[in-house]
């Protein structure tokens, strides 16, 4: 770049010195002669002045060119000064043209660095585009939409089985309820029949405690009713029905099955009972109706009436605006797609 500009501020040089320099080299040789005619005039005015011609007139020729020639060397001095100052203005235009072209050249490189830094860019974002539109081909909005619809469809399906499910948990809630109301019932029978149960074995001993006075003599090995009875039936006087016999007999048969009663009572009953319908904790309401309440009827409840909200949640907060935003989407990807191929790109 370099040999370039001094080879055209060389050639600029060049033109200028000839277009300019020669007045400068016409005037030069005008005033050599000058010079030189003035020095050499005398003798060659006394030379060359032929003697047919009278010396004044060869005086006064001699004048006339020198006068020529001066108004000729003044031209070529007028000249010359003009000349050099157009040289100057030449000079210092050329100056400001190589400083304008200095700029120039810098301006240029720093476009040229610019242009390339721009190519950079505009590859990343070659690239990035590529990136985009390999995004674009997964066709999520499709799974998306799959997925909105088929979660849409589970939720009508639950929320139309909702009321049922809320009418069967009010059927069981207050056959729950009831079946807790009767537990006092239960419990107070349950006491009735342990009362009951007591006051029969006291009722026993108490039998057995009068016959045990009454005899003077008992077999441990049988019944005192037993033996009450034999005494008795042994003892009666000749003559006493049949019928009185048997009703000892029968008296002595119940007899005989109450304690057995009043002990499968106790173990078969009572003691089943006693504590899962008493106050304690293993009763049923404590193992029982507690729970049900607390960990099913409850939480069923609130997932009945939750699951409505659920609902109404899903459809504000995620269904639809899911929903609007893909219908935005595909509008601006419509409107890419009818840039890009109108432009071609």
């Amino acid at each position: 770049m370099s040999d370039s500009l001094n080879s055209d501020r060389r050639n600029f040089l060049l033109q200028a010195i000839l277009f300019t320099g020669g007045g400068l080299i016409v005037g030069g040789a005008a005033a050599m002669a000058t010079n030189r005619f003035t020095v050499a005039l005398p003798t060659a005015a006394l030379q060359t002045t032929s003697p047919l011609i009278p010396a004044s007139t060869s005086s006064l020729q001699t004048q006339t060119q020198i006068a020529q020639l001066q108004s000729l060397l003044k031209s070529s001095q007028d000249s010359l000064t003009q000349s050099q100052t157009q040289l100057q203005q030449t000079l210092t235009k050329n100056a400001e043209l190589q400083n304008s072209l200095t700029e120039k050249k810098t301006e240029a490189d720093k476009l040229r660095t610019q242009l390339a830094e721009a190519q950079t860019q505009l590859e990343k974002y070659k690239k990035l585009m590529a990136l985009f539109e390999k995004l674009d081909s997964v066709k999520f909005d499709k799974l998306v939409m799959d997925g909105l619809t088929a979660a849409s469809a589970g939720f009508l399906t639950v929320l139309a089985a909702t009321p049922l499910v809320a009418a069967g948990l009010e059927i069981a809630r207050a056959l729950f309820d009831n079946f807790e109301k009767q537990l006092a019932l239960f419990r107070a029978s349950v006491d009735w029949l342990k009362s009951q149960i007591d006051s029969l074995n006291g009722n026993i001993g108490v039998v057995e405690a009068a016959i045990g006075q009454a005899m003077k003599s008992l077999d441990p090995l049988t019944s005192r009713m037993t033996q009450l009875v034999d005494f008795i039936l042994a003892n009666l006087p000749f003559g006493i029905g049949q019928s009185i016999k048997i009703t000892l007999k029968a008296i002595n048969d119940l007899y005989q099955s109450l304690p057995p009663l009043a002990t499968g009572m106790a173990a078969q009953v009572l003691n089943v009972l006693i504590d899962p319908f008493s106050a304690s904790e293993k009763s049923l309401a404590q193992t029982l109706l507690k729970p049900i309440r607390e960990k099913m009827f409850d939480p069923s409840e609130k997932m009945a009436t939750q699951f409505k909200t659920l609902n109404d949640i899903y459809l504000r907060d995620l269904h639809l605006p899911v929903r609007g935003a893909i219908d935005d989407r595909a509008k601006v990807l419509g409107e890419i797609a009818e840039y890009r191929k109108a432009n071609s790109l």
